[in-house]
């Protein structure tokens, strides 16, 4: 496995069994495809707080998944929507999307 996932965190996860690591695994996937439309739209729209919220809920779900550096893009982006502050919004949001795209990747790869 690779930095992409926390590998406590997946092997936690396994053990629960294939049939139901296979279902978080898509429930996650879809749920943070959401999650990244509406900090896009709230980017676009020029809502800090409302990205930072969507990213909180976000983080939440990366950190369950053991998506820890998407976890970090998702603290960012809350902590600069919480101060009013997103210039750096798009840069974010790719740093976003390529993350999810690695994560994406990689828990394709482990669900097989």
């Amino acid at each position: 496995m690779t930095d992409i996932l926390n590998r406590k965190t997946i092997d936690s996860l396994r053990e629960i069994g294939d049939d139901f690591f296979s279902e978080l695994i898509q429930t996650f996937l879809d749920s943070a495809r959401e999650e990244i439309e509406r900090i896009r739209r709230e980017i676009e729209a020029g809502n800090p707080s409302g990205a930072g919220e969507a990213a909180h809920c976000l983080k939440g779900a990366c950190l369950g998944q053991g998506a820890e550096e998407m976890a970090g893009v998702c603290r960012e982006i809350e902590t600069r929507g919480d101060e009013g502050k997103l210039e750096e919004g798009r840069e974010l949001l790719k740093r976003l999307e390529e993350a999810f795209r690695k994560v994406s990747r990689e828990l394709e790869r482990l669900r097989g």
